[in-house]
């Protein structure tokens, strides 16, 4: 081979390197693989649909503090604006008489709708509090919001005991293909723990739920409640593969929420973290780069 040929060789060589570093580096869901040409997360650069975020208190909260919740929507105006209070419904028997039915404020109910319905929630009730996101981008900022929706309720807590933190994750992968040519080997580690083996001959519907308890030391001693259900369904003869997980911090000896908004934070992140080790031990290799659970903080 002369000087010149090898220079274009070279220059070659080095094109497709760039190539393949930008593949992998900007477009992570463009891969090669037949499975991958036809498996679509829900998002496009990630897979979830929804994300909820909970705190829950056994002491229920007074029909002054319900009302001092409903105060709350200046502080939240302008990430949720609209608002509306959620009613309970009672009925009384009393042996022979007519029943009587009554009404009262259960809670509120902040939003803001999105092209398809709410896109965010923040449900406050008696005994608990949930945030759902149906627009999720990335952790960071969706749980920042999260918590400062928490945060402007949290002093109307006072010093009740805050007993179980928990955050559950609504994941869907789409298969636009026959569904006979859905390989599950490549979106499922074949050693998954979470998984019974039989699934990866079935070529029918089928569900897997599970649940487990860990006991954890950190970033505050806690019982961990965790679930894991996958389903396989179809809808217009299109397969989806909807993965629920559920991950419920029960905690003791801690009260108030001026001595836990910081160990809300920290279990929040660490919760955040066990889905993404949960994930890790569902998925695939294939699956997981798709929506980049090896890079960032999703």
């Amino acid at each position: 081979m002369d000087a010149g040929s090898f220079l274009v060789t070279l220059q070659v060589f080095h094109d497709l390197v760039g190539m393949l570093k930008w593949l992998n580096d900007e477009q992570p869901v463009f891969l090669s693989t037949a499975i991958e040409m036809s498996l679509y997360p829900y998002a496009g650069a990630h897979a979830v649909q929804s994300a909820a975020f909970a705190l829950e208190w056994p002491i229920e909260l007074t029909e002054n503090e319900v009302s001092l919740v409903g105060g709350v929507h200046e502080k939240l105006r302008t990430a949720l604006p609209n608002a509306a209070p959620m009613q309970t419904i009672t009925f009384q028997m009393v042996a022979g008489q007519a029943g009587t039915t009554g009404s009262a404020t259960a809670g509120h109910a902040f939003s803001r709708q999105g092209p398809a319905g709410p896109a965010r929630v923040l449900e406050v009730h008696r005994n608990r509090m949930v945030g759902q996101v149906n627009d999720y981008t990335r952790w960071e900022p969706v749980w920042k919001e999260v918590s400062n929706w928490f945060s402007a309720v949290g002093p109307i807590l006072g010093n009740r005991q805050i007993t179980h933190v928990g955050l559950q994750y609504n994941d869907i992968f789409h298969w636009r293909d026959a569904p006979q040519s859905l390989d599950l080997k490549q979106v499922f580690r074949e050693d998954s723990p979470l998984l019974p083996g039989n699934v990866f001959k079935l070529k029918g519907l089928w569900h897997s739920h599970n649940g487990y308890f860990l006991e954890r030391s950190e970033p505050v001693p806690h019982r961990l409640l965790e679930n894991v259900n996958v389903n396989m369904l179809e809808e217009l003869g299109q397969r989806s593969i909807v993965i629920s997980t559920v991950h419920k911090a029960e905690i003791a000896d801690k009260w108030g929420w001026d001595s836990m908004s910081k160990d809300i934070d920290a279990l929040m992140a660490d919760l955040h973290k066990r889905n993404k080790e949960v994930l890790g031990d569902l998925l695939s290799v294939n699956a997981a780069t798709m929506i980049g659970l090896f890079k960032g903080n999703q």
